[in-house]
């Protein structure tokens, strides 16, 4: 190409097709490829090169791969609902995106969302994609360790959990006792509070230790100055963001999709546990945008009647919890606020409680 030519979006799309060659192992599929930096001719480093001029563009890329099996398996859950799969999402990659602004990623940002089952950490630096792993380890394992530590029934200690759970002890009288009902006619079974915290505080040390392992992997544990975002089911625990500040050294916030929700649904839905499933709207929101901004040159002005039943198409499978997902750029909140929108007056019953009218304001 000639020197004079200006990078454009075709060429970096035509970059990325060229590494779906990428030799992977056979029982695996590639489901996204999302570029870390571009090298300009000699110029290395560079985050977004539409516009530049140069001869040749070259690439560092996360390809993102998964078990064919479980894809399979998804798609077979998904066409048994009577639903079709559009695209397939890394869903840790997808939360992390609607938790972070441009300035977070540039900055250095860690997201750690607790779930069920196992904890997704996701990082950014200096303004790209670092590292994604997901731990098997969340907050099942603090309901197990009250379970076994304590003699109870998985229910009783699930309930404890919720009712009592204490991320990081502070003044309690250890004399304080829970009583637990009994089962078949036998006595209530006292428990000690001061117990109880201790094995939730343990347990979630260990989840909060394997972020800490994730960064001195990557000799990132001192230069990340955004911090740590905590989202999902497991950080709604009291006491968790000053557990985890004296664990990593960092400063810790509380991750919440409330700038993405209208004023009276934000008490329902701005719930840390809620983020996975919200998220993947927003992506899907946004590739819904992107791929009509393209198709008209940048202006995103679609037709109304066609921009409602693609939204359909699209939203009713991302409302799945789906275990994947890919890169997104950033939307605004007023762009996102209109999607939402469309998709509320498509789906109707579906998310017209999350998705109530928007103030006129912010959709102007």
């Amino acid at each position: 190409r000639s020197s004079d030519d200006e990078i454009s979006e075709k060429d970096i799309d035509m970059l990325i097709s060229e590494q779906y060659k990428t030799f992977i192992p056979e029982n695996d599929q590639i489901i996204d490829i999302i570029p870390k930096n571009f090298t300009v001719d000699t110029i290395p480093n560079v985050l977004n090169p539409v516009g530049m001029n140069g001869t040749k563009l070259s690439a560092n890329f996360h390809i993102i791969t998964a078990d064919r099996n479980i894809i399979r398996n998804l798609k077979r859950s998904v066409d048994k609902a009577d639903l079709n799969i559009k695209k397939i999402l890394l869903q840790p990659l997808a939360t992390a995106l609607a938790l972070t602004r441009e300035e977070d990623r540039e900055a250095g940002v860690v997201v750690v969302d607790i779930g069920a089952g196992t904890t997704d950490i996701t990082i950014f630096c200096d303004g790209t994609l670092r590292h994604v792993v997901v731990v098997p380890c969340g907050s099942d394992n603090i309901t197990n360790d009250i379970r076994n530590g304590l003699g109870l029934l998985r229910s009783q200690a699930e309930q404890l959990k919720i009712l009592y759970g204490m991320a990081l002890i502070t003044k309690i009288d250890p004399a304080a006792v829970i009583n637990v009902p009994g089962l078949r006619g036998l006595p209530a079974k006292e428990i000690s509070l001061k117990t109880l915290y201790v094995l939730i505080e343990e347990a979630m040390q260990e989840i909060i230790d394997y972020v800490v392992i994730q960064l001195k992997q990557l000799n990132l544990d001192k230069s990340l100055h955004g911090g740590i975002i905590l989202t999902g089911g497991g950080a709604q625990l009291k006491n968790i963001k000053k557990l985890t500040e004296q664990i990593t050294g960092m400063s810790v916030r509380i991750g919440t999709v409330s700038d993405y929700l209208t004023e009276n649904a934000i008490e329902k839905y701005a719930n840390p546990g809620l983020i996975s499933s919200i998220s993947l709207i927003l992506k899907a929101c946004d590739d819904f945008e992107y791929a009509n901004a393209k198709s008209l040159d940048g202006e995103f002005e679609p037709d109304e009647n066609n921009a409602k039943q693609d939204v359909q198409n699209s939203a009713e499978t991302i409302v799945l919890k789906a275990p994947l997902a890919n890169g997104a750029s950033d939307t605004s909140n007023k762009k996102n606020a209109r999607i939402f929108q469309r998709i509320a007056n498509t789906l109707k019953g579906k998310f017209m409680e999350l998705f109530e009218e928007v103030d006129k304001e912010v959709m102007e």
